[in-house]
């Protein structure tokens, strides 16, 4: 027999089980090992990453305007990670702009779920600052934690200088932060399911999910910047997955 669960009940028990455990034992991202989904159940996250998508927008929780999106309500437990963001960015001064993990997150109305804050800061010096008077502490690995907080806050790299170059804005009612575009969120996500020897269920989600709005024409220029600067053989799998990605997708929004 099904059983139906209520989203907002399990991310509360989840809440209250990571807010229990001490910041040092909780999970990290990466150390989670990779699953392999069937093609049903993987078109049925899609689906509901888009659905998810489609709600916040139809809801008015998320207005997108050209290159920015203004939230309306931070009040749910699972847009913790973006108030952070949004109140870092506002007491820092600095530019901070969301990325890795928690873009997807973004990206897919939180359909993608972790307790981890990935960013992009400009000035990491007066940010760290920040959290310290937040309340949160460095880690042996470098990332934040706080006994009053789920979330984990990690400065990530730029792993590819081609990527990352342009950002889109999010404004909230505490503030306006940075997120990397979609579409560099999404080549990444392949470029590391190539590093793992494994596909990346994410690009395709996100994709799907916003296959009406991905700007095409920088897409394919920013996968051509780094078809020059990666090995061949990665070019040459990236390329293949890419290409077979869209082609599926174009044959479901025929």
């Amino acid at each position: 027999m099904k059983q139906t669960v209520e989203m907002e009940k399990w991310l509360a028990k989840r809440r209250e089980i990571l807010q229990n455990t001490k910041p040092e034992h909780r999970p990290r991202t990466m150390e989670r090992p990779l699953k392999s989904r069937s093609a049903e159940k993987r078109r049925a996250l899609a689906s509901a990453c888009k659905h998810a998508w489609d709600d916040a927008v139809k809801s008015g929780k998320i207005v997108k305007s050209g290159n920015t999106y203004k939230i309306n309500d931070l009040q749910n437990s699972a847009d913790e990670y973006l108030a952070i963001a949004a109140q870092l960015s506002a007491e820092s001064g600095s530019n901070i702009v969301i990325a890795g993990s928690s873009a997807v997150r973004f990206y897919s109305a939180n359909s993608y779920l972790n307790t981890t804050l990935e960013l992009f800061a400009e000035n990491t010096e007066t940010v760290s600052a920040a959290l310290k008077s937040a309340g949160f502490k460095s880690d042996a690995k470098g990332c934040w934690n706080s006994d009053n907080s789920v979330i984990q806050i990690c400065f990530i790299e730029r792993k590819n200088n081609n990527l990352y170059k342009e950002t889109d804005k999010i404004i909230t009612p505490l503030g306006t932060v940075f997120i990397a575009k979609k579409e560099d969120i999404i080549l990444q996500r392949i470029i590391d399911g190539v590093d793992y020897e494994n596909t990346s269920e994410w690009a395709e989600y996100l994709l799907f999910t916003h296959f009406d709005d991905i700007d095409m024409e920088y897409l394919q220029m920013q996968a051509d910047m780094l078809n020059r600067v990666l090995p061949d053989v990665k070019v040459h799998e990236m390329q293949q997955y890419f290409w077979s990605i869209l082609d599926s997708l174009k044959d479901k929004n025929k």
